[in-house]
């Protein structure tokens, strides 16, 4: 974890930072978060599609169709945010698990990593800080059409399976 004085060197940074700089930041974060989110909801329903004999000869939209009946539904969707974003405890667990996962890589802006070495942050523990102070941005990004991003995060994550 971050130290106060390096929490409060980039946080001071930060409110110099263009405004340009910082949504490319925050953009980059809710992609890493939102991967690794859908991962976590649809991996497995995703993994057992795959690994079906009858599946193999299928196509990814075909695999998508499939996924997208047998997958979990909204409430479940809802209750799985409800849970990870709304209890402390969770939601320091989530952002510690999201970005030591594989499938979290945000691609930080030059000036956002340059700094980050600078006051010698490690870039997990600025995502994971980034996860917890933004956490009710990124809960509205999966709340404003839930079928809307389950469906379209279905179809990019069966695309890189």
């Amino acid at each position: 974890m971050m130290t106060d004085k390096q929490a409060e060197e980039i946080s001071k940074y930060l409110e110099t930072v263009n405004d340009d700089i910082i949504d490319t930041m925050f953009h980059e974060l809710t992609a890493g978060v939102n991967t690794y989110f859908a991962v976590l909801l649809f991996g497995e329903d995703i993994e057992k599609v795959f690994n079906d004999p009858k599946n193999k000869t299928k196509s990814t939209e075909e695999i998508a169709k499939i996924v997208k009946e047998v997958t979990i539904t909204k409430k479940e969707i809802l209750n799985s945010i409800d849970t990870f974003f709304n209890y402390e405890q969770e939601l320091v667990l989530f952002a510690e698990d999201c970005v030591e996962s594989d499938v979290f890589n945000p691609a930080y802006p030059p000036e956002i990593l340059k700094k980050i070495e600078e006051l010698e942050i490690n870039v997990k523990d600025f995502s994971a800080e980034l996860i917890l102070s933004f956490s009710n941005d990124i809960v509205d990004f999966f709340t404003n059409d839930i079928e809307e991003w389950r469906n379209d995060v279905i179809d990019v994550i069966i695309s890189l399976w």
